[in-house]
């Protein structure tokens, strides 16, 4: 009574719960690796950039994208997009809201990835638009990463001019082909 612990039992804890405590913790990793990798494609860890088209901090949050995330109570009103700590909350805790859309989270792991990482960039309703379109004209948007490229196809600026910049940057984080990075991280 109250003394056995039985062989397969350490410090209180069943085995299955330790291996289920280490497969939260490797997942735990490997999302916070990939968020890293988004910051170093944003920002190169500079919390002060600032991108030409107005992104701002570590995370490079646009103005819109800011005002979007206060109404959806995300960040709070007084959110600096140039305080490292608060970015970074709020880049997790946006991609996090992004992963729970359900245009972005369907399909293979790193299509849901990559998803999340289109809607980062282009921002998740033009996303929304530009899947549904791509899955109109028979494009394959769960199961592999082919759908990444064709992005410009789907995606225009005001004047109609081919987007290109989310695909790269889609590369750019999933793909390990950026030597500085894995040299530095």
């Amino acid at each position: 009574k109250g003394g056995f612990k039985s062989k397969y039992q350490v410090g209180g804890y069943k085995s299955y719960d330790l291996l289920n405590m280490n497969k939260e913790k490797s997942e735990k990793d490997a999302r916070n690796t990939f968020l890293q990798r988004q910051r170093y494609a944003e920002s190169s860890f500079d919390p002060n950039a600032v991108s030409e088209a107005g992104a701002m901090g570590i995370a490079q949050f646009m103005p819109i994208a800011i005002t979007d995330m206060k109404q959806r109570g995300i960040v709070k009103d007084n959110f600096d997009p140039f305080d490292p700590r608060q970015a970074t909350e709020a880049q997790e805790k946006y991609m996090n809201y992004l992963s729970e859309r359900p245009y972005i989270n369907k399909g293979a792991d790193q299509v849901k990835l990559a998803k999340q990482l289109a809607g980062y960039n282009m921002g998740g309703p033009r996303l929304f638009g530009v899947l549904k379109a791509m899955k109109k004209d028979g494009i394959n948007i769960y199961d592999d990463l082919h759908w990444v490229d064709k992005l410009p196809e789907y995606y225009f600026d005001d004047d109609g001019k081919s987007i290109t910049e989310t695909t790269g940057y889609i590369h750019k984080v999933l793909s390990k082909t950026n030597p500085r990075f894995e040299r530095d991280y």
